[in-house]
């Protein structure tokens, strides 16, 4: 039987998942593309709001400040966004194992995310940000991800 590999290459605002072909076939077709516009932003540009003000009893003032910084609350609404598509393909069984590629604040979050059909399906997962990389040089990185992968596996 054929195990299908597919590979999700992330960062806080993007993320494509890639199906591995097998016998090295490339390139690797995207699946799927996602952009997350707020991940996109600049501290200034998310944090441009300012903070709420009360005003207490007897004239005194304080300063709402958020429970948790914006970078993190949008970092893990995407991270649930990605989590929720693979789960959707894993529970229909379109693919085996997944390789996951992230810088490693977003991988972190992304392990968060991760629900028990997904975590399973994972094989590996490396912390770097190949998204910035031209086409061809993803293509090659990833076949060697894949490779690597696949090798370890067959040695099992």
């Amino acid at each position: 039987m054929l195990t299908v590999d597919w590979i999700l290459v992330a960062d806080r605002s993007r993320g494509i998942v890639l199906h591995a072909l097998p016998h090295g076939v490339r390139p690797y077709p995207t699946l799927a593309s996602f952009v997350h516009v707020e991940g996109r932003q600049t501290p200034q540009e998310r944090d441009s709001d300012v903070s709420g003000r009360i005003q207490h009893p007897g004239g005194a003032r304080s300063t709402i400040e958020p429970h948790e910084d914006r970078w993190h609350v949008e970092a893990r609404r995407f991270a649930k966004k990605l989590a929720d598509f693979l789960e959707h393909d894993s529970l229909n069984g379109r693919f085996d194992r997944l390789i996951v590629i992230a810088p490693p604040a977003f991988l972190g979050v992304l392990r968060e995310a991760w629900p028990p059909h997904v975590r399973d399906r994972i094989v590996c997962e490396i912390d770097d940000d190949l998204l910035p990389l031209p086409e061809s040089e993803l293509q090659t990185r990833l076949a060697n991800i894949v490779a690597s992968t696949r090798e370890e596996a067959a040695a099992r």
